[in-house]
C-alpha cells in the first residue's frame, strides 16, 4: 500500500525554504548545531566551548558534572548554552534557563551564544551576575521553572536585540569571546 509520499528529505527541504529562521542558518559555518536536539547535547557543547577557550588562555579547567559545571582555576563555574533565534530583519534573541541563584557553590557564570557564523561567550562572576545583570531591566526573570518543575528558584536570562531593545549592548563589557 503506497500513497506515493514525497521523500522525507524533499519535505524537509520544503519546510526549510519556508522557515525564515532556518534559512538564515542554511550553509552557515555552525549550521551543524541544529542537529543537537537534546538539552544535554547543547549544554555539553557549551561546556566544551568554554573549556577550550579558557584552556587556550592558560586556565586550569576540569569538567566536574554533566550539568554544565566546570572547575576553573579551582573555582566552581556554571555554563549555559543557547542558540540564537534570528529574523531576516536583524532581530535576534538568546534564552538561557535554569540558572540557580541560590546554589552558592558557583563563583562564575558563562553564557555561550551560538550564531550561524560565530560564537559569543559572556562571563560573569557571581557578584557581577547579582549586582549588574540582575539589575538590567528585562534580562533576568526569577522563578522560571521550565525543564524542572520541582524547583521554583531558577532564573532565566534573555538577550533581545530589535528596533526597541539591545541587551547584548548592555552587557558588552562581559563579552570575553566573539569569533
Amino acid at each position: 500500500m503506497s500513497n506515493n509520499l514525497d521523500s522525507v528529505t524533499a519535505l524537509v527541504d520544503k519546510v526549510m525554504q519556508t522557515d525564515e529562521a532556518l534559512q538564515l542558518w542554511e550553509g552557515a559555518k555552525n549550521s551543524s548545531v541544529l542537529k543537537l536536539t537534546k538539552p544535554q547535547q547543547k549544554g555539553e557543547l557549551g561546556v566544551q566551548i568554554v573549556k577550550n577557550l579558557l584552556e587556550k588562555k592558560g586556565h586550569l579547567v576540569k569538567k566536574i558534572s554533566d550539568e554544565g559545571d566546570l572547575l576553573i582555576d579551582g573555582e566552581h563555574s556554571e555554563v549555559k548554552y543557547a542558540t540564537v533565534t534570528l529574523k531576516a530583519n536583524g532581530n535576534e534573541q538568546f534564552w538561557w534557563n535554569q540558572i540557580r541563584p541560590k546554589q552558592n557553590k558557583w563563583k562564575s557564570l558563562y553564557l555561550v551564544g551560538m550564531y550561524p557564523d560565530h560564537v559569543k561567550v559572556w562571563s560573569f562572576t557571581r557578584d557581577e551576575y547579582f549586582n549588574n545583570l540582575k539589575k538590567i531591566d528585562k534580562l533576568v526573570t526569577p522563578g522560571h521553572t521550565t525543564g524542572n518543575n520541582k524547583s521554583t528558584d531558577l532564573e532565566q536570562v534573555k538577550f533581545v536585540k530589535n528596533s526597541k531593545r539591545n541587551e547584548c549592548a548592555k552587557v558588552s563589557q562581559f563579552l570575553i569571546h566573539n569569533d
